[in-house]
């Protein structure tokens, strides 16, 4: 009888350990969190009135992304990627945006409704490529309390 309990929980690992995989297999998830850095905007179509955002300006904000702590196999602070922002503006305060960050390994893309008077937005992950091949999930923004250009970008990602 006392080789039935060693023989037997030996069995039960055996068989809950491919059980495990199949689950960190099928969705894996991270998190990703970046420094944005504005490097520059360029103004694609400018309505009236000028000078200010308004209904039908289209403008693209350029950005260096460093690591906001230890990941993507670099250190904290490395420069880690770049994003592009495209605004389309609805009103001087809303505007659909669409986020392509290049990181190592691959590139995100995501998409949603900015209200720029409130300084958050999140944006719903619309596919990737490389490593991120497939990736869903949301991508957020808040302002750092610099008050400067910069910005923490989070990915939360689904990965298949």
């Amino acid at each position: 009888m006392k080789w039935v309990t060693p023989v037997a929980l030996g069995i039960v690992v055996a068989l809950a350990a491919p059980a495990q995989a199949v689950r960190q297999v099928d969705a894996r998830t991270m998190t990703i969190r970046l420094i944005s850095t504005d490097t520059g905007s360029t103004v694609l179509t400018e309505r009236p009135p000028t000078g200010q955002a308004s209904k039908g300006d289209l403008i693209v904000v350029s950005a260096k992304l460093r690591n906001a702590e230890r990941q993507l196999g670099r250190p904290k602070g490395a420069v880690v990627g770049n994003a592009s922002y495209v605004f389309t503006f609805r009103s001087q305060t809303v505007a659909d945006v669409i986020v392509e960050s290049t990181l190592f390994g691959g590139r995100l893309r995501a998409a949603g409704l900015a209200r720029l008077n409130t300084g958050r937005h999140t944006f719903t992950v619309t596919g990737g490529r490389g490593t991120f091949a497939n990736a869903h999930g949301t991508a957020g923004f808040r302002p750092l309390p610099c008050h400067c250009e910069r910005q923490l970008l989070l990915y939360r990602l689904r990965l298949p």
